[in-house]
Formats: C-alpha cells, structure tokens, sequence
C-alpha cells in the first residue's frame, strides 16, 4: 500500500462572482463539493491516500460561517503536512487553489524536494 498522502486543491467558491452564501453561489458550492467526492473517490481508485478538504470544511462552514482567509490559512496549515498535492481541474481559476500552489512552489518545494505536485488530468490519463 502506497504510503503517501495528498492534499486534493479543489474549486470551492463560485467561479461566477456569486456570493457565497446566496442560492446561486450555494448552489455552485455544493456541485463543487460534490465533483470533489467524485475525484477524490477516482483517485481512492488509482491507489491514492487523499485529504479532501472541501468534506472537512464545508459542513463547518454552513453552520458556523467563517471568512475565506480562515480556510485558506487552515488548508495551508495542513498542506505542510503531506507528500504532495494534487491539483483538480479548474484550479487555475480558483482564487484557494492558486493560494495552494502558490505556497508549494514558494514554501514547501524550497525545503522539501520530496513533495509531488501532480495534476488529475495527467493521473487520470496514465494506466494504472
């Protein structure tokens, strides 16, 4: 069994300027969270032990709702932790996203040539 873990970097916001927290922008919250399940659950498949991020907060958030910096500070805390992070389709317009990567090639690859960077769209085409 693969040892390794990642952290899945993932849409969360509404990419269309919608607020948060109005019915468009929930909307468009809970597909997001919903295509995480469904890559997270892909890569379960391909041998990948994921944290997804969006399932742990996301419930949170709906009930008790805290800023975006708070996320993105919690999600950043964590990302340290793992051996790489996979980055999902859409993260290049992802304000989170972008944060994330950002912080890998800046804090985390410059001490840690281990950590992997990788891209679903490139896991998924291989051969397993």
């Amino acid at each position: 069994m693969n040892k390794k873990i990642f952290f899945l970097s993932h849409p969360y916001s509404p990419q269309d300027g919608s607020h948060l927290y109005s019915q468009v922008g929930r909307d468009q919250v809970q597909e997001n969270v919903n295509n995480s399940i469904e890559i997270t659950n892909e890569l379960l498949d391909k041998g990948f032990n994921i944290f997804n991020p969006l399932t742990h907060s996301h419930s949170l958030d709906e009930f008790y709702q805290r800023a975006s910096e708070f996320w993105y500070d919690l999600d950043l805390l964590f990302l340290e932790r793992f051996d790489g992070i996979i980055m999902a389709p859409g993260w290049e317009s992802s304000k989170g996203c972008k944060k994330e990567f950002q912080f890998v090639i800046t804090n985390i690859i410059r001490t840690n040539f281990v950590f992997e960077i990788l891209f679903y769209e490139t896991i998924m085409r291989e051969e397993t």
